[in-house]
């Protein structure tokens, strides 16, 4: 198995993000409002970006045109103020994470 293969083959496998402790009850409200599903469990670098990619898809950039797959805070009723500080922790909680792995 070459370098690569390695890396993708733990980025995929190994469990090392304990989400539970990065985030709160209200976090997880927000995220289940958004229909982003938070199991009680340690999760791979890609299942923690993939949820990372499911809360950016409600990102709203005025600069933006709009795009097919952009999704709607206000069909969740979820607060953009709640949401960017949400997803400004989300953000922070991946750039602890060594991707290096």
């Amino acid at each position: 198995m070459d370098g690569y293969e390695k890396w993708r083959y733990k980025y995929h496998n190994n469990k090392i993000v304990e989400l539970k402790n990065y985030i709160d009850s209200k976090d997880k409200e927000i995220l289940r409002k958004l229909d982003i599903l938070i199991e009680d469990k340690l999760y791979t670098l890609y299942e923690y970006d993939m949820i990372v990619y499911e809360l950016l898809l409600y990102y709203d950039d005025e600069k933006d045109e709009e795009t097919p797959f952009k999704k709607s805070l206000a069909d969740k009723n979820v607060d953009k103020k709640d949401y960017a500080a949400l997803t400004e922790k989300m953000v922070e909680i991946s750039n602890s994470f060594n991707y290096n792995i």
